[in-house]
């Protein structure tokens, strides 16, 4: 059995009342994880090396770097071997949980997360930067030991440890700040920094996120059509569609806003393409560039996209928008205009018979208003088939 190797970091502090200025929208655990002891040995090398030639040997903390020196160092690390698996807790919708149960909820955040990335490993080792007092990271390693690590006679090779970065000189953990800085503010809302997209986009495909309480806005249990082909074929025609339309947008100043929107909305779609995106984390999202912009103004950007090409669906009982990657999305997404379509016909048949009859055939919309051919053969066929 393979054993895990993970280095945690986090991004921002809880925030009981997220509408203080100052509080943090999100909090954000990235951990920087390893398949094998020789990829994490090759990792804390050449860390090791870019830490002698950048910074005097010295650990350094992101947020002090520059992004162009952010990239520069990324790129000394995209032929190792890594994967990233993040947590983006929105405290918006956790503020009544965080003002009563703070540190308890640090501990079933972490609890959660960190089950999610071992749950298939015997063997793991995970490594965090310590927390809050001494009294509490007793406690939690505690609790992280009886819901997480929970040996047995069978799985001994577990752990988890608290680290001082500065005082044992982990420079793995450095390293993990280094991921865990542009992520968080690109998943932060309220501390958002444009630059940051450059580097997501750099380790899109090493990226696995998960989004707490967004549960509700995926659907893994859907019974749709399975079909590898398919969902392949429908995947790429939608990103590269939406990747096109982008690049034409980007030459018309005055269509800037469906081109952040898509921009984000792509972004997303690599990064996690099972997330529904609500309304209003876009609309947020938007308000860094446009900060007048509204629900209602996004939700005709996105009208505005979809009738340029851009394959922007939504789910019925699910609230948001994503690209489809799936046969099963396009077949929710029909699902959805025909329980509109068909019942939204059947009135409209319905209200004509009606005025006809009680007019005693003087009104007669269907046969006299012009362009309604096609409203009487949807009607015809409707019929055909009920």
């Amino acid at each position: 059995m393979k054993k895990l190797y993970i280095y945690f970091d986090e991004y921002g502090h809880f925030s009981p009342n997220t509408g203080k200025v100052g509080s943090f929208s999100h909090f954000i655990y990235t951990g920087l994880i390893f398949q094998t002891l020789v990829d994490k040995n090759l990792f804390e090398e050449k860390a090791t090396e870019i830490l002698k030639k950048r910074f005097n040997g010295k650990l350094f903390k992101a947020n002090k770097v520059n992004i162009k020196s952010k990239l520069d160092i990324l790129a000394e690390l995209l032929n190792l071997n890594w994967t990233l698996s993040i947590l983006v807790v929105d405290q918006t919708k956790t503020e009544g949980a965080l003002k009563e149960y703070e540190k308890s909820f640090i501990k079933f955040i972490q609890k959660t997360f960190l089950k999610e990335t071992t749950e298939n490993y015997d063997r793991f080792e995970i490594n965090f930067d310590r927390t809050g007092s001494e009294q509490f990271q007793k406690s939690l390693i505690t609790y992280i030991d009886q819901h997480v690590v929970k040996r047995d006679l069978f799985s001994q090779d577990k752990s988890y440890t608290l680290h001082d970065e500065k005082k044992d000189q982990h420079v793995l953990l450095c390293f993990t700040d280094l991921f865990t800085n542009p992520i968080g503010q690109y998943f932060c809302k309220s501390h958002y920094k444009e630059e940051s997209k450059l580097f997501l986009e750099k380790i899109v495909d090493r990226l696995q996120v998960t989004h707490f309480p967004y549960k509700a806005l995926y659907d893994p249990t859907y019974l749709g059509t399975k079909d590898p082909v398919k969902d392949s074929i429908i995947r790429d025609a939608a990103n590269s569609l939406a990747a096109e339309k982008l690049l034409e947008l980007s030459h018309h100043e005055e269509k800037k806003e469906h081109q952040i929107l898509l921009e984000y909305v792509l972004l997303a779609n690599h990064i996690n393409p099972n997330r529904l995106l609500p309304l209003q984390v876009i609309t947020d999202h938007l308000k860094h560039y446009f900060p007048g912009i509204n629900d209602d103004r996004t939700k005709t950007i996105i009208t505005d996209l979809r009738n340029m090409g851009v394959i922007i669906i939504s789910s019925k009982g699910r609230a948001g928008y994503k690209l489809p990657n799936t046969h099963a999305d396009f077949e929710m997404f029909f699902k959805r205009y025909l329980d509109s379509i068909v019942p939204m016909i059947k009135r409209i048949n319905q209200s004509h018979d009606i005025l006809f009859r009680k007019s005693r055939t003087d009104i007669d919309l269907l046969n006299t208003v012009s362009d309604s051919k096609l409203l009487r053969d949807l009607i015809a066929v409707i019929k055909s088939v009920n």
